[in-house]
């Protein structure tokens, strides 16, 4: 059976959420095998403009797809199928995401600049690994922060996109997508927009998984991820 389509536009069914509609970014090899699909929420926007990480979806006025939160949806938020994204969002759309998820950094393994931290509060550093509570799972899950530290560290933002370890695997369904790191697996599409409120910081993870990924581990998952959202 046939999921969601990568490149399509999509309306949004998930109760209470901002987001008009869904750009599907995930390939169609991981819609047609997994339950969820990785998507980038749209926005009805006013007051702002386009930029390098919210892009202007078509001629529509406000209308923009949000690079910064992008994040797995199960199919069954995922509504009726609107029409394929214009070529241009389309691309500057995952240049977003491959920028956001700081792709081409981690897969090379290449030294992480200094951010210039605006925060004087506490901000999850790339790569490290925590406990945190997902949307929608009432039982804690252990995830590590991915997108980078320049934007992990500005003062107005209140969430990172989170890729989440399992101890369970591999698995014949996803093993295109898996990465073992210490302890465990990360399946490359299985993303958060994580609230930094949802992050327990005083509960360690396991002692079986790390406390940070290695740049090795970092450039693993980014590859994968390159495949995973398209982002080729």
């Amino acid at each position: 059976m046939s999921g969601p389509r990568a490149g399509w536009l999509y309306e949004n069914k998930v109760n209470g959420a901002a987001a008009e509609q869904l750009l599907v970014l995930s390939e169609n090899d991981w819609n047609d095998t997994m339950r969820d699909s990785i998507v980038v929420p749209v926005m009805r926007l006013t007051g702002v403009a386009p930029n390098a990480l919210r892009i202007s979806v078509d001629e529509t006025p406000g209308l923009y797809a949000q690079c910064t939160l992008v994040q797995s949806i199960a199919h069954d938020g995922i509504g009726a199928p609107l029409r394929v994204c214009p070529e241009e969002a389309w691309i500057r759309t995952r240049l977003g995401v491959r920028r956001f998820l700081d792709i081409d950094r981690r897969r090379t393994s290449a030294a992480k600049p200094s951010p210039s931290p605006e925060r004087t509060e506490w901000w999850p550093r790339q790569d490290d690994v925590h406990i945190a509570t997902l949307p929608g799972i009432p039982q804690q899950k252990v995830v590590s922060a991915i997108s980078d530290d320049d934007w992990n560290s500005t003062a107005s933002v209140r969430h990172c996109a989170a890729a989440r370890l399992t101890s369970r695997g591999p698995k014949a369904n996803r093993v295109r997508w898996e990465v073992p790191v210490s302890g465990g697996f990360v399946v490359a599409g299985d993303l958060s927009a994580l609230p930094y409120a949802a992050i327990n910081r005083q509960a360690p993870a396991a002692k079986k998984y790390p406390q940070r990924f290695s740049a090795d581990e970092s450039s693993r998952i980014a590859l994968r991820q390159q495949t995973a959202l398209s982002l080729k």
